[in-house]
């Protein structure tokens, strides 16, 4: 999709005087509009769409916005766009800025994506005013939305805060800025500044720099820290002394909103403590599971984002009965690590797996139970084999699912997004030599 730079795209030279009226083109040319922002590593321009016919596919909006990067101002800053790149390409969802194009290269780089003509959540600060409770709740949902997607797909945001939040004009949020976003796995080798965070909205692990305790609770901490603030109208930025940097008896990394705030929900008050605990282990264990105590809370209906597997409470009890009714040794043993419940899920009789058609976002291993293979509605196959791919190929290409999966009783799978399947395979080669042999026979019987 990306393309080479043309005549119109300016040297890296000229990124600082960039000008409304230039012309830059990607997949598609664009012209500056208005200048919207600048960062440590870009600055942010809206701009308008330049295409011969507004009815072909896949063009952008009419004006949309775009990030420029210098690759010369920061040794580091082409790892770093390529990292929001492939955050935000590998992501689906409302509360997440859609990518339309893009151009990496040594002269100039940038992304093309959705365009908000709202200022970010920062200026509710600046302005010294606060967010009220229904407000907060609405918030709280689309965040966790986001991160719902986002660490389905094996990324960490990292640095959730006002400034990276904006109102998307129909009463809703949209979580910006993947700029710092990492695998789920974050090794001790990642450069010391990675997942530091912004000041004031780090969580305790973030601020001590343990990169190997960086997790999804990392970024549920700035959920609450964030909530917090836009609630209390205090800027931790600027405050960052509310912070209790020595958590010794004392549960939560913030005072309650009720010592800061004359009215607030007792149910609000008592989830934002939850996640702003000092101990991460004291922590919800992910996105998905406080939006269910939202839910509970509020009533608010959260729709499923797309790609979401669909996966329900269960009990460690019925995770052990699963690993150990699996009789295949590669899969048994696999199974045993303690990592790998964290990509168990569960689907009961009737439930899609995926569709047909649908963007591929996950490959599933069947541990337990039966599905069935339909293309164009009718089915064509039945599935009940230990340790069989399903999706696979669509997830490591992209390309749409070429079939639907459907449960045919309770099924219980491992469910691997195309970051962690690579992983797997490279980290297992005997998963990889299972997977080219199903391949092979399946190409057998097609023949």
């Amino acid at each position: 999709m990306a393309s080479e730079p043309t005549p119109e795209t300016p040297d890296v030279s000229a990124i600082a005087t960039l000008e409304a009226g230039q012309l830059v083109r990607g997949r598609h040319r664009y012209k500056l509009y208005q200048h919207l922002g600048s960062g440590s590593f870009g600055t942010v321009w809206a701009a308008e769409t330049l295409v011969p016919d507004r009815d072909a596919p896949d063009v952008p909006p009419p004006m949309v916005a775009i990030k420029f990067f210098d690759p010369m101002a920061n040794k580091k800053a082409t790892e770093f766009i390529r990292r929001e790149l492939a955050a935000l390409i590998s992501m689906r969802s409302e509360c997440i800025p859609r990518v339309f194009d893009w151009s990496v290269n040594p002269r100039l780089s940038f992304f093309v994506m959705e365009l908000y003509p709202h200022r970010p959540l920062a200026a509710v600060l600046k302005q010294g005013k606060s967010l009220d409770d229904d407000e907060c709740w609405i918030l709280l949902v689309d965040l966790l939305r986001a991160l719902t997607v986002a660490h389905r797909a094996g990324i960490l945001h990292l640095d959730i805060k006002p400034a990276n939040i904006m109102p998307d004009g129909s009463g809703g949020y949209r979580l910006l800025d993947f700029g710092i976003s990492q695998a789920s796995q974050v090794g001790r080798g990642s450069a010391m500044t990675v997942g530091a965070g912004s000041l004031g909205y780090q969580a305790p692990e973030q601020r001590r720099l343990e990169l190997e305790n960086l997790d999804t609770r990392t970024d549920l901490w700035a959920v609450g820290a964030t909530v917090w603030s836009l609630r209390t109208g205090i800027d931790l930025r600027k405050h960052p002394a509310k912070l209790r940097k020595n958590a010794t008896g004392m549960q939560s990394s913030l005072p309650p909103l009720s010592t800061e705030c004359l009215s607030v929900s007792l149910e609000l008050d008592e989830l934002l403590m939850h996640l702003l605990r000092a101990d991460p282990g004291a922590r919800p264990g992910g996105a998905a599971e406080v939006l269910e105590r939202v839910k509970l809370a509020t009533g608010i209906n959260v729709p499923l984002e797309p790609g979401t597997v669909v996966q329900r409470d269960f009990e460690e009890a019925e995770v052990r009965q699963v690993i150990e009714s699996v009789m295949d040794p590669l899969w048994s043993s696999l199974l045993e690590r303690a990592d790998f419940t964290r990509y168990f899920a569960r689907f009961e009789k009737g439930d899609y797996l995926c569709k047909e058609g649908d963007g591929s976002y996950e490959t599933f291993v069947l541990l337990s139970g039966k599905v069935c293979i339909e293309k164009g509605g009718k089915r064509i196959a039945v599935d009940e084999r230990e340790g069989t791919f399903l999706g696979e190929l669509s997830t490591l290409t992209g390309t749409p699912r070429a079939a639907s999966v459907r449960a045919l009783g309770e099924v219980w799978v491992c469910a691997f997004n195309a970051a962690e399947f690579e992983r797997l395979l490279a980290a297992h080669p005997a998963v990889g030599l299972r997977l080219i042999k199903l391949m092979a026979q399946r190409l057998l019987r097609s023949a």
